[in-house]
């Protein structure tokens, strides 16, 4: 596998690789330990908010972006040198970095209430998870002081049968969409997210100040995601469709709560990760005269 792997490099001939696979870094680990890639800078993009196993196997490659400075006390009994951790948080789209009008012209934009706090409710881009459950049960929330904006992804049976609710339920304030390009806009309008909390997405989320209530059982790779946010308070948990109806109401009837959780995320969030990331690397590169 390294001499397929090196011959596609040496094919190609790339001045820096990025890997965002902990296999493939391992990988690369592995030629650079063996001086295949002398010329080549190479990093390893750590997309949780904790150490992901068999990190201990790419201790050869140049440099390391982690996500926070909590993790470094890890990597340094892994074997890693201070000099190769950049504690740089994890790069996704600058669109994510950047408000492009206030939170209530946004609003506006999107034909919601321009003062109501307002739910983003995300099941990823499939759309997985059964909305229509969740929404029943925050249905049942009386202080109806609130909006959504509901994103099924390429679910087009549930956003039909949200359809059908919403027609039911004439005074539950709802945007419901399909697939949508255009989630940072989104998160521009809204005050929480309710989904799941995969590294990316926390990024995302967290570089728009939003904090996440996760609704349902996190997946085995993204509990410690749940672990470390929720000790830093900047996300809130549910186990079912109840817990987050009373997660909700608690911060409807509450508002300084949902803003203490905005500072938190705050606190957390590196929204220049990408263009740190993009900076530091043209800056090796020139030291170097490529």
């Amino acid at each position: 596998a390294n001499k397929q792997i090196l011959d596609v490099i040496n094919e190609f001939k790339p001045d820096v690789i990025s890997c965002t696979h902990v296999y493939t870094a391992y990988k690369i680990s592995e030629l650079k330990k063996e001086g295949k890639l002398k010329k080549v800078l190479t990093f390893f993009i750590v997309s949780d908010y904790e150490i992901i196993p068999y990190m201990e196997f790419t201790t050869h490659i140049d440099y390391i972006l982690t996500p926070t400075k909590d993790v470094h006390n890890k990597l340094y009994e892994m074997g890693f040198k201070e000099e190769q951790l950049l504690p740089i948080g994890i790069t996704v789209s600058t669109k994510f970095s950047t408000h492009l009008d206030t939170k209530e012209n946004t609003r506006k934009s999107l034909g919601l209430n321009e003062n109501l706090p307002t739910f983003l409710l995300m099941n990823g881009g499939i759309g997985f998870g059964n909305t229509l459950k969740l929404l029943k049960e925050i249905n049942k929330i009386d202080n109806k002081n609130f909006q959504l904006i509901i994103v099924n992804g390429k679910n087009e049976k549930m956003k039909k049968k949200i359809d059908t609710f919403l027609l039911k339920n004439p005074n539950l304030k709802c945007l419901n969409l399909g697939y949508s390009q255009n989630v940072d806009i989104l998160m521009d309008a809204s005050d929480l997210l309710i989904g799941k909390i995969g590294g990316v997405a926390v990024a995302e989320a967290f570089n728009k100040e939003l904090p996440i209530l996760v609704a349902g059982n996190a997946p085995f790779q993204e509990w410690s995601n749940v672990v470390y946010l929720g000790e830093k308070q900047a996300i809130l948990y549910a186990n079912d469709e109840k817990e987050t109806k009373t997660h909700l109401e608690a911060l409807i009837s509450n508002p300084l709560k949902l803003e203490q959780l905005k500072k938190n995320v705050k606190g957390i969030s590196m929204p220049n990760a990408t263009i740190d990331f993009t900076n530091f690397i043209y800056s090796l590169l020139e030291k170097e005269g490529n």
